[in-house]
């Protein structure tokens, strides 16, 4: 995510709400950019987050795993 600074010494924080997404770093000052980690999602389930960057609200939405079937299995 990029931060647009409108000045030198602005700073600003990045935040989530959730354990499974991660930024790095958490603070800066100026203009920078924000990396944005996603845990995988073994649940059943689509989740969201509202992260917040620079003041801004960031939402990140995960769809839920897929579940792989096994069509047949054959013993020998």
């Amino acid at each position: 995510v990029a931060v647009v600074a409108s000045a030198a010494s602005c700073p600003w924080t990045a935040t989530s709400p959730v354990t499974w997404v991660t930024l790095s770093p958490g603070t800066g000052t100026a203009s920078g950019s924000v990396r944005v980690q996603v845990q995988g999602n073994a649940s059943g389930a689509t989740r969201t987050a509202t992260l917040t960057v620079a003041g801004r609200s960031v939402v990140v939405t995960q769809r839920a795993a897929e579940v792989q079937q096994v069509e047949s299995v054959r013993l020998e």
